[in-house]
């Protein structure tokens, strides 16, 4: 009787672990998908500059888009914690 009392025992606690580690895969897949997300963005307003100037519509040099450009892909990285989390 007291071994099927521990099993119950074990079996609750690996329950309550992967009920843990399933909510954790849960969060880490909202995030991946925030920042698919926001590089999708990110790509979306580098491509509408480029075409902006290719097409003659922009009044901005090339060197003032790329300037823009890299200062944009600098903000996303210090804004994204999934890219602070692996430099730490």
């Amino acid at each position: 009787m007291s071994r099927k009392a521990l099993d119950f025992e074990e079996s609750r606690k690996v329950s309550a672990e992967l009920i843990e580690r399933v909510a954790d895969l849960q969060w880490e897949v909202g995030e991946y998908e925030d920042r698919i997300e926001k590089l999708e963005s990110l790509l979306d307003s580098i491509l509408i500059c480029l075409n902006t100037h290719e097409n003659g519509e922009s009044q901005h040099s090339l060197h003032t888009i790329f300037a823009a450009i890299v200062h944009d892909i600098h903000l996303f990285r210090l804004e994204d914690r999934l890219t602070q989390f692996a430099n730490s």
